[in-house]
């Protein structure tokens, strides 16, 4: 048998992710945190759905006495962000504030950055990856000029969410 291509419905969840470095170190902070990506998912969608007004991600940096002495720019943060594409899924667009916020304590100083989760739907085209050997294809769909690929798995399931592929 083989795989054709096929449309159906899609709700894309575009998440930021703050990178931060702090002296020496690099943090990651995201709006939830899952062990894999169609828990991270769920959690996004819940988020989307039931919170309403700035959502904050607050982490909290003990520095040492002698971090102190050289704190000219002690925090740098660059938002980038990642996609989710959800199959058979229908969802009325959404945005929500999010507010990354690291605090030096010690010196109570506060660094933030602002981004925004984002939550539309549309229908899209999926594709059958190039070179693959039934029964295990993985798949891709193309939603506005981005890339969202499911890697062929032998656990998969036809609800898996596909992810963006970097730039």
């Amino acid at each position: 048998m083989k795989p054709t291509d096929r449309e159906e419905w899609f709700t894309v969840v575009r998440m930021p992710l703050a990178r931060a470095r702090v002296l020496d170190s690099v943090l990651t902070l995201t709006p939830v945190e899952a062990s894999d990506v169609r828990e991270r998912v769920s959690r996004l969608l819940r988020l989307l759905e039931e919170y309403e007004g700035v959502f904050e991600v607050i982490h909290r940096v003990e520095l040492g006495l002698l971090n102190y002495i050289n704190l000219e720019e002690p925090v740098k943060m660059e938002i980038s962000y990642i996609g989710f594409a959800v199959p058979g899924l229908r969802k009325r667009s959404r945005m929500l504030p999010v507010l990354f916020k690291i605090v030096l304590r010690g010196e109570e100083r506060e660094f933030s950055a602002r981004a925004n989760l984002e939550m539309f739907s549309r229908r899209a085209q999926v594709h059958v990856l190039p070179g693959c050997i039934p029964p295990l294809c993985g798949e891709y769909v193309e939603i506005e000029g981005r890339r969202y690929v499911r890697p062929p798995s032998l656990f998969g399931t036809i609800i898996d969410p596909f992810v963006e592929e970097p730039r």
